[in-house]
């Protein structure tokens, strides 16, 4: 009988080690990358004064058409400026039986302003619902920080 448990166990961890169980990813963890449960893609309007960004350089920032691919996100503002970045993992869950929502995941965005400053946006994308979510987050450019609060209408 130990023989046999022995010989189960060594078999088990051969097929760990080879990553055949599902699961097991072998590779750098640079390679890794975050699979969403969720996707919060949509077109995030200002909840300011119809401003998204509160106060930044060049033209006014009012909307950030957000589109999600796993953990990469591309963002297109109203004035034709792409910015790109990454979705952390996401907390909760989207819709289920009860088509209720309650996920949450931070993001980066970089792109520019149409004054030609280099932008950093660091903030929360939150939904309480499987239709609805919020933006909120920090506006960074040198010499210049502002607040990003918005809404949009979301797909999963």
């Amino acid at each position: 009988m130990k023989e046999k448990t022995g010989l189960m166990m060594v078999l088990m961890l051969g097929l760990l080690a080879v990553g055949v169980l599902p699961g097991c990813e072998v590779g750098s963890p640079n390679n890794v990358t975050a699979l969403a449960n969720g996707d919060f893609s949509g077109r995030y309007a200002g909840t300011t004064n119809n401003a998204l960004v509160a106060n930044n350089s060049g033209s006014p920032v009012t909307t950030l058409t957000l589109n999600q691919s796993g953990n990469q996100l591309q963002a297109l503002d109203n004035n034709g400026i792409l910015f790109k970045g990454t979705l952390g993992d996401i907390l909760g869950s989207f819709g289920g039986s009860t088509n209720s929502s309650n996920a949450s995941a931070t993001f980066t965005l970089n792109g520019v302003t149409t004054a030609g400053q280099t932008v950093t946006i660091n903030g929360t994308l939150h939904s309480t619902s499987t239709t609805t979510a919020t933006m909120t987050g920090l506006w960074i450019e040198p010499g210049l920080n502002s607040s990003v609060n918005g809404t949009a209408t979301i797909g999963n």
